[in-house]
């Protein structure tokens, strides 16, 4: 079982992992940018990753190309291009 925390109101959620981070917060009924269906090509489903960076999954060739076109910040990843792992705390602009 993994902890993703939700910053700024320290909001948990307990999961299994074996999906998505966009898919365990949809399922969690966290509110959360997304209309590709996780397909990296959006990118309204970027996330901060405050700690758990170095353990999430690497990013594609599709979240590298839109974190490059976006100038995206390097603890910046698309919740659709994250299989959790391992516990990790996150935020983004509209929480």
């Amino acid at each position: 079982m993994y902890k993703i925390i939700l910053l700024p109101h320290n909001q948990l959620i307990i999961t299994r992992g074996q999906a998505t981070l966009l898919d365990i917060l949809v399922a969690n009924q966290v509110p959360i940018g997304h209309s590709c269906a996780g397909d990296a090509v959006c990118g309204w489903c970027k996330v901060r990753v405050v700690s758990g960076l170095e353990t999430c999954t690497p990013p594609t060739g599709d979240e590298q190309y839109l974190r490059r076109t976006r100038k995206m910040a390097d603890d910046e990843r698309l919740a659709c291009q994250i299989w959790v792992e391992s516990d990790m705390t996150i935020s983004t602009d509209y929480w």
